[in-house]
């Protein structure tokens, strides 16, 4: 299912070749048998780098708005680069925004992804602050990160409240221009 969505957005991620029971087998990403370096390993001039890095912002964002996902388990090393950008793989943990840890989890995806690229040596790089808000559109403002996982706490919460009370998700999170995010029925 991940896949399908991300695959319909344009997102780059393997195949699903075949899926029978619990097996899932995925297409290659590589060449001449050789499969495609996680961005962990391969060693980018500065402006591939940087290029990387912009796919990867608009790649969370796409996997955010479009499909309603979080990877979950985002990093340099579910990330591969081939044919000049990266691939997202390993997707099969992802959850929805509205899952109980969801933005907690995108949270950290955002952390892993700041820290590698500000240790890339690209200029410029959101942290995982501002990439989250920039990820989610969700502005939350926090003087520290302290502050603000007590924020994405207490929307989780109202959220889960929500599930409690309505027997269902909430199909989005939209801010309201006069205070903290609320959470809404589309």
């Amino acid at each position: 299912r991940s896949s399908d969505l991300m695959q319909k957005a344009g997102i780059p991620c393997p195949e699903v070749v075949m899926l029978k029971k619990h097996i899932l087998v995925m297409s290659f990403i590589g060449q001449d048998q050789v499969p495609a370096p996680k961005l962990k390993d391969v060693k980018l001039n500065s402006e591939d780098m940087k290029q990387a890095y912009y796919q990867a912002l608009y790649m969370m964002q796409q996997l955010y708005r479009e499909c309603s996902l979080v990877h979950a388990d985002l990093s340099e090393y579910n990330m591969l680069w081939h044919a000049g950008k990266v691939w997202l793989i390993d997707v099969s943990q992802s959850v929805e925004p509205t899952h109980p840890h969801g933005l907690e989890f995108l949270f950290r995806d955002c952390r892993n992804v700041s820290q590698f690229f500000q240790k890339g040596g690209v200029p410029d790089v959101l942290n995982d602050r501002e990439l989250f808000n920039a990820v989610s559109g969700l502005n939350i403002t926090a003087d520290n990160e302290v502050d603000f996982l007590v924020e994405i706490e207490r929307l989780e919460k109202l959220n889960e409240d929500h599930v409690q009370m309505h027997g269902k998700k909430v199909a989005s999170f939209r801010p309201d221009d006069d205070g903290p995010p609320r959470i809404y029925d589309d």
